[in-house]
């Protein structure tokens, strides 16, 4: 195809890796390097003299696991380790849990140990599942965390089968949000995610090594900001787009506030090598603190005894590669916005909304009854001149009385500003926070269903796939990589 996307240095994204980010279609690629090398064997505990039995952190069926003193952390006293039938490597057939294999560790001094090693910890999130027809081929990307646990609570980035067996797994501590895997143009493959409890979005190459972690850059108006966990993209190591969120203190007695209220604005930037492309920062739009429908009490002036006004609430981005232009799911506008970072302005000018679409602030014609609520994850499911189909996990927050969240498609005519639902999957749950909602084709999608620990696969207008994790499983999003 001849559509690209806007150039910067070297970097150029086609319009297949565009749709692949946004959850369209995958494309496949080779490794770097040609085969993958093994994997580092980490343990859980540390080792110590009181504990026989250990875990692996990480893992995958994809690459051997090797053994290294630097990576045990070694008890004074020993100084070399073997896995017992193995020596430095083994091969897992698989992490359910089945699989377990021995570590042998001795010193010069005479002292020996053997450990028991299992394929994952005891707090590996629990799940069930059914498969009640055919099931497309591709991979299940997804994160847990343990709910009940208030601070820091174990979490884990998941690779699942179509069937739902793990392929890969990492345990963390914090929360893990957004677990996925990008394509770049020139056919690198990287994972990234966003871990809260550093505030990072961290990138990994091919084999899930980490290369780097990136926060906001700093301007003129605020400091470093951290990533906000709910969405990103990546075009390139050092080419990326990410979310941000920022205190501020305004004078909000316009709309009923106080002329020290204290609000949480949206960042989003564009960086490369880096430099920040553009920034888009909410609270230069006043019209959305009139807009927003949730956490909109702009009278709190001591965030120490009430929270600032999270009067937007940013959940999701996605690129469309006709105008460069970005569509922002903003959950507390009950909105989705787009913005065009690269139409012509003078310096002085600020970043066009192109369109609102929903929410108090709504551009669109209705050629039929629609809304949605608080909702998460819009993406881009085709384009035809003026004319795309956008994708959503509508939560339906405060109308369940009506129905239960859903996934739904809108075809909008960016020309006449009209809007018409043109597919629609409700659920059986109410999910009030998180989840997630891939449009393949009519009676072909994906969901995750975010507080509602569940993950389904509908095909042929059929649920066909069913996995739901166990009790105080909470798991952000899933995607599949078909």
């Amino acid at each position: 195809m001849g559509l690209t996307r806007k150039t910067f240095s070297s970097c150029t994204i086609t319009f297949e890796v565009l749709l692949a980010l946004a959850g369209l279609y995958s494309i496949s690629c080779t490794h770097e390097g040609g085969s993958r090398p093994a994997m580092p064997i980490r343990l859980v505990p540390e080792i110590s003299e009181s504990v026989a039995s250990y875990a692996l952190v990480e893992a995958s069926l994809g690459m051997p696991m090797a053994i290294s003193l630097p990576d045990l952390h070694l008890p004074e006293g020993y100084t070399d380790a073997e896995i017992l039938g193995h020596g430095s490597t083994i091969q897992l057939n698989d992490l359910a849990g089945q699989e377990a294999f021995t570590i042998r560790i001795w010193g010069e001094s005479g002292a020996e140990r053997l450990l028991s090693v299992s394929t994952h910890p005891p707090d590996f999130p629990g799940f069930t599942r059914s498969t009640s027809g055919p099931v497309a081929p591709g991979q299940i990307y997804t994160t847990t965390f343990d709910s009940s646990v208030r601070v820091n609570p174990p979490g884990y980035n998941l690779i699942l089968s179509e069937t739902g067996d793990p392929v890969y797994f990492h345990r963390l501590i914090g929360y893990p949000f957004n677990f996925q895997k990008f394509s770049y143009a020139n056919g690198v493959q990287r994972y990234a995610f966003a871990q809260t409890i550093t505030d990072d979005l961290v990138l990994l190459d091919a084999n899930f090594r980490e290369l780097r972690r990136h926060k906001g850059l700093q301007n003129t108006w605020h400091g470093t900001v951290p990533a906000d966990v709910h969405d990103f993209i990546f075009y390139a190591d050092d080419h990326y787009v990410l979310a941000s969120t920022s205190e501020r203190i305004m004078d909000l007695t316009a709309f009923g506030g106080k002329s020290d209220s204290h609000v949480k604005g949206t960042i989003i930037q564009e960086i490369q090598d880096g430099q920040v492309l553009w920034e888009w920062d909410s609270t230069d739009y006043p019209q959305f603190f009139s807009t927003s429908t949730d956490s909109n009490d702009y009278t709190n002036t001591n965030p120490a005894s009430k929270p600032a006004a999270d009067y937007m609430h940013f959940n999701s981005m996605a690129l469309d590669p006709k105008d460069n232009g970005y569509i922002l799911s903003f959950r507390h506008q009950d909105a989705i916005i787009k913005i065009l970072p690269f139409a012509p302005r003078d310096s002085h000018s600020l970043i066009q909304i192109k369109w609102v679409l929903g929410g108090g602030g709504n551009m669109f014609t209705k050629s039929s009854p629609w809304n949605f609520f608080h909702q998460h994850m819009a993406r881009i499911v085709s384009r035809s001149g003026q004319s795309l189909a956008l994708s959503l996990f509508d939560n339906n927050n405060g109308h369940y009385d009506l129905s239960h969240s859903s996934g739904k498609v809108l075809s909008l005519d960016e020309d006449r500003m009209t809007a018409d639902l043109i597919d629609q999957y409700p659920g059986s749950a109410n999910t009030v926070a998180m989840g997630s909602f891939q449009y393949f084709g009519p009676g072909e999608c994906f969901f995750g269903w975010g507080t509602t620990p569940r993950i389904t696969e509908i095909s042929g207008g059929q649920t066909t796939f069913s996995l739901e994790f166990a009790k105080g499983i909470a798991c952000y999003r899933a995607f599949k990589i078909r």
